[in-house]
């Protein structure tokens, strides 16, 4: 089976000399489960930033379905990659829930005409078609990560990065288990 991501031989230091992340090398298979666990400050998010390219690496390869993260490639590799962060807040576009899902929509070229029932399913997927019309600022943040979810699979990416709290992965397991 092809992975989906390949990490080889990565470092990163915010600060000249101080290593967050000291020359490591992982796999995550495709359609696999794999999680990242460490304390506070360990570079749990740090990973996840240099796998979008948030950040850029010290040294080391980054590779994203079959796609060297690289600056040539930065957008393929984003379009591959969805991202939900412990505070998504910043991750929405739209003034309601529906039109952060329909913006999108719209990024993916899909006609306007078949937007409304796209938006219908992956809300329910989420359980969140009762809030379609609410501005995604007055969600709790559990409701604005699966807003994210239903982005995810929206969009069809290879790979789907949870920044969380680990009692909040039990949840996330299920929604994912949930996709068909």
């Amino acid at each position: 089976m092809a992975n989906a991501v390949d990490i080889n031989n990565l470092s990163f230091e915010y600060e000249e000399g101080a290593k967050t992340i000291d020359h490591i090398s992982f796999s995550v298979p495709k359609g696999s489960y794999t999680v990242v666990l460490g304390h506070n400050g360990s570079g749990k998010s740090t990973i996840a930033k240099l796998i979008i390219g948030l950040l850029e690496p010290k040294t080391g390869d980054i590779t994203v379905d079959g796609i060297h993260l690289d600056e040539e490639h930065l957008y393929d590799v984003r379009e591959k990659v969805g991202i939900v962060f412990q505070n998504p807040d910043n991750q929405f576009i739209g003034s309601t829930v529906r039109d952060d899902i329909a913006f999108g929509l719209e990024n993916l070229c899909v006609p306007t005409e078949d937007m409304e029932d796209i938006i219908e399913t992956y809300a329910k997927k989420v359980n969140m078609t009762e809030f379609l019309d609410h501005e995604p600022t007055k969600l709790s943040g559990g409701q604005k990560q699966r807003v994210a979810i239903a982005g995810f699979w929206m969009k069809q990416q290879v790979c789907l990065i949870l920044v969380v709290r680990l009692k909040s992965i039990t949840l996330f397991m299920n929604l994912i288990k949930l996709r068909i």
